[in-house]
């Protein structure tokens, strides 16, 4: 036994009742460890004598100027930033030769001996978050796991040794700043940084024992058993249970997961959970729960918001406000309620603290996308009707912003303005009124939907419930702003130029997925009769120029808005050629697509040059959104496969007999994104070799870019007689006749932006067989198609633009072969499933139904001018 051994913890006074559950746990199971508790908070209304464990406040810690350090973090933040600076106390001044911190949320199942044994060969002990797969559809996923950090930091064991020490000061260096949630940058509090520590430092164990730190986020691959001697995992003893999330009121296991209900835990975890529960309860759970943060308020009783905390943290440096002082912290709130300015940009309604809220919330970046510009007045009203409820951001933040929205609807109205008010009972509603009642509605049913987020938890998966807030949100918050409110775009506009059209620029001739992109923009605004000067652009594309479009080719440029349907890679080759002149005084849109979710740093710099991005899915918009400072918004291709081609099978090269299944694709896109090979080998597990009543049909286009790849496709192939290449290009006619005469469109592509073959062939009523991830999943759903389960996967190597460390998804080949069988064996089932395909696109993806987001956009952009 080992007397100067310490075991510690770290908790404010809400948490108290689980430090001592804890501490009960470890003084049973290992009585000659020191026990110690560190007070994230005041000592206020605590009795130390009422603990069976030395007590401890922050403010016994060597952290530099503690009052700043305080301020910029939150409660979890900073109980998890004093970590360090504790482990350095309890060595450095109380000479502890031993010294292990757990989670106050752990308790002890049976002798830490074993634990102590390990440290004393070794100098830092710590343990992973998982041991096995975790890929379920469930929360959190492996990536999520990825995104928080490789070692759970709710256990680490540190031996007193130079090389630890060194470690500390290293990690304390960390915590003083950047000890923070901020997943975007690869942050979650201590635990990323810890994932370097395998490698900078010696002496550094990983403890895979089953029975360590078992959790919410392993007991899938790990069993948990009540046995004659006490609970085992995986047949050895549990040493420690991490009830991380788990709620005093014993009905949510976990809050930060939706893997497990109280209904489906095993019998042990429930017992587990159970009898902890109680323990809470026996420790005065009800009564520490109560008792309120000392730090969260500014002195005169006004609650801290999390945003200003990052706020003073990010500009700490730069900012002389002593907040120890009443008069520093009246200063800072009014800095906080001054308007937000950026790259040059502002909005009397946008202020700091609103817009830093904004900043962290991607379903409000994706809902309000221009949020110092023509987007103010939405978001401006979504802050004051629900900042409150969903952040607990104090009226004092609040009422600046509403005060100025009253004063720009009086100065609205007085100049003439249209008065909003709702029309009196029994009286028919004014038509301008129609669209201010909808959006009255759909903001009734976001409220409801966002009170209601705790039971959907329980039946709702977490990336469903993600998506379908976006949408709700969207939908209560889209009701045009009134001219007089929008922000005066700050963009220097020509006198000579026209404000109610668009000049599109791109590679408007080529036979590519880029090319039919811009092809796509020009039917839509055709479709809604909005003026256009189609200019073509040739300069770095390498597809061929046969495509047809159906208007005709402007000269020059006409209109104060230039979009330009050219990635981000090639933008700055765009301005070079075609000038600053070209650019300047008007309002340049970029439209981008991307198809991983991590959009490349370098590709970010070119939206310096625009005022805008569209793209054409969800995915496209939050991989984008998160890595430039311009408005991202979702603009989507229309679908038009018109006209209908005239063309049979035979006239293309098709089998005339036999069930077809089909996938057609550009070797320039990155075949190994496109991944046919999988479609190649999906099939074969369907229908083996050599049938003549099923077929396979893969057109390719560019192969000669590409001989490599076309040699291994052929060899893959090796004569199957039921598998047909045709590799030569097709008119757009003969492309819809080609997706006509499939019978099923197949694509287990790795990734996609948007997938325009896909959406063609849901209008033409085909089913669908492709990967259920990425930016397909905007149109397709289980009732219109069939979606193929995935895993995601890190690249190992680079693909082209695709870089080693980046995630695409590997789909299922057995489960495609599974639904290619399914509709081989089922006519009605693909009938249905087509039939419901080709309302969705129908519906949404309309070159009228896209023509109106494009012309609503430009009117918005023409009232800023």
């Amino acid at each position: 036994m080992n007397p100067s051994t310490c075991l510690f913890t770290i908790v404010s006074r809400n948490y108290l009742h689980f430090a001592c559950t804890l501490m009960e746990s470890v003084a049973e199971y290992a009585p000659w460890m020191e026990r110690a508790v560190c007070l994230c908070d005041s000592a206020e209304e605590i009795d130390p004598q009422d603990y069976n464990f030395r007590l401890m406040t922050l403010r016994d810690l060597p952290i530099p100027e503690i009052d700043a350090f305080i301020f910029q973090y939150t409660i979890l933040e900073l109980n998890t930033a004093i970590k360090p600076f504790v482990f350095e106390y309890l060595a450095q001044r109380e000479h502890y030769q031993q010294i292990f911190y757990f989670d106050p949320d752990i308790r002890v199942y049976s002798s830490l001996q074993p634990m102590s044994e390990i440290l004393q060969n070794c100098q830092i002990l710590l343990t992973p978050h998982l041991s096995d797969w975790l890929d379920d559809g469930k929360h959190p996923n492996e990536l999520s796991i990825l995104q928080s950090g490789s070692y759970n930091l709710g256990y680490i064991g540190l031996r007193n040794t130079p090389e630890a020490l060194k470690l500390m000061k290293w990690w304390q260096s960390k915590m003083l700043r950047e000890c923070v949630v901020d997943i975007p940058r690869g942050l979650f509090v201590d635990q990323k940084w810890m994932d370097m520590v395998p490698g900078m430092y010696d002496g550094v164990h990983i403890e895979r024992h089953p029975g360590w730190n078992t959790a919410y986020w392993n007991i899938n691959h790990r069993t948990v058993l009540h046995e004659q001697n006490g609970y085992t995992v995986n047949a050895q003893p549990l040493v420690f249970f991490h009830f991380s999330g788990v709620s005093l009121d014993g009905k949510t296991f976990s809050k930060h997961q939706d893997r497990y209900t109280l209904q489906n835990l095993t019998p042990a975890v429930r017992e587990l959970m159970e009898d902890y529960v109680e323990a809470l309860r026996r420790h005065g759970g009800v009564r520490y729960s109560k008792i309120s943060y000392a730090f969260a308020k500014f002195r005169d009783g006004t609650p801290i918001p999390d945003f200003a905390r990052m706020i003073f943290r990010e500009q700490r440096d730069h900012l002389s406000f002593n907040l120890a002082q009443t008069e520093g912290e009246r200063a800072f709130i009014e800095y906080l309620n001054q308007p937000m300015v950026e790259i040059g940009r502002s909005h009397p309604l946008i202020t700091r603290l609103a817009y830093k809220f904004y900043q962290q919330r991607s379903d409000l970046k994706l809902a309000f996308p221009d949020v110092l510009g023509v987007d103010a007045l939405r978001y401006a009203n979504w802050f004051v009707s629900n900042a409150t409820e969903q952040a607990k951001i104090a009226e004092r933040f609040v009422e600046p912003i509403r005060h100025r929205m009253q004063e720009q609807t009086v100065n609205s109205t007085s100049a003439g303005g249209i008065a909003m008010a709702l029309p009196a009972l029994g009286t028919a509603p004014n038509p301008a009124l129609l669209p201010r009642l909808k959006a009255a509605l759909w903001r009734h049913l976001y409220s409801v939907a966002w009170r209601g987020r705790g039971l959907v938890r329980h039946f709702v998966g977490y990336n469903i419930r993600h998506r379908l807030h976006a949408w709700l949100l969207r939908s209560a918050f889209e009701i045009e702003a009134h001219p007089a409110s929008v922000a005066t775009s700050t963009h220097p506009v020509r006198p000579e130029d026209h404000h109610d059209g668009l000049n599109v620029v791109g590679y408007l001739f080529a036979e590519s997925g880029v090319g039919q992109s811009a092809r796509c923009t020009l039917t839509a605004t055709q479709a809604a009769n909005v003026k256009i000067a189609a200019l073509d652009f040739r300069v770095g594309n390498v597809s061929r120029m046969n495509a047809e479009i159906k208007v005709p080719l402007a000269e020059l440029p006409h209109f104060a808005v230039n979009l330009l349907h050219i990635n981000a890679d090639q933008i700055p080759l765009a301005y070079d050629h075609l000038g600053s002149e070209f650019f300047r005084g008007r309002y340049n849109i970029g439209y981008w697509a991307w198809e991983l979710p991590e959009f490349p740093e370098a590709w970010g710099q070119a939206a310096q040059l625009l005022s805008e991005v569209w793209v054409p899915s969800f995915f496209c918009q939050e991989a984008i959104s998160a890595k430039i400072d311009r408005p991202v918004l979702r603009m989507p291709h229309c679908i038009d496969v018109q006209p209908l081609s005239r063309f049979r099978r035979a006239d293309i090269g098709l089998p005339e007999q036999g069930f077809l299944f089909g996938f057609m694709f550009d070797v320039l896109s990155v075949a190994e994104r496109k991944n046919p090979l999988a479609i190649l080998d999906s099939f074969r597990r369907a229908f083996g070799r050599n049938r003549q009543d099923v077929r396979l049909v893969l057109k390719l286009m560019n192969t000669d870019h590409n001989p490599e790849f076309t040699r291994i496709l052929q060899e893959r192939i090796n004569g199957d007689s039921s598998v047909v290449v045709l590799e030569t290009y097709f008119n757009r006619e003969q492309i819809n006749g080609l997706l006509q005469n499939l019978d099923c469109y197949v694509s287990l592509h790795r990734s996609e932006g948007f997938g325009l073959t896909l959406a063609e062939s849901m209008l033409l009523g085909k089913p669908v067989i492709a990967t259920g991830w990425s930016g397909n999943m905007d149109f397709m759903t289980p009732w219109n198609s069939l979606p193929v389960r995935y895993e995601l996967v890190e690249l190992q190597q680079d693909y082209g633009p695709y870089k080693h460390g980046c995630h695409w998804a590997e789909p299922s080949s057995e489960h495609a072969a599974e639904c290619m069988q399914a509709l081989f064996n089922d006519p009605q089932l693909c009938a249905r499933i087509g039939a419901e395909a080709r309302r969705t696109i129908e519906l949404d993806f309309s070159p009228s139904a896209v023509g109106e987001r494009i012309r609503a956009r430009l009117a918005r952009l023409e009232s800023g001018y």
